[in-house]
């Protein structure tokens, strides 16, 4: 993997965690959950149920 290619990456997965933060943010607001002890799950199906879209749990 060459440095080009890491900070793209780096850049990617910073960009992802900021935008998953502020939507698990905004689903305990909508839930009336205040603090910031909340997470968003994303379940992703394996096997025989790989073909099953995967679901997120808030």
């Amino acid at each position: 993997m060459t440095k080009d290619h890491k900070k793209v990456l780096d850049d990617q997965i910073r960009r992802w965690s900021t935008e998953i933060k502020d939507l698990a943010a905004k689903i305990a607001a909508a839930k009336g959950i205040k603090g910031v002890n909340y997470a968003l799950i994303l379940v992703t199906p394996k096997g025989d149920y790989e073909d099953v879209a995967p679901e997120l749990i808030a």
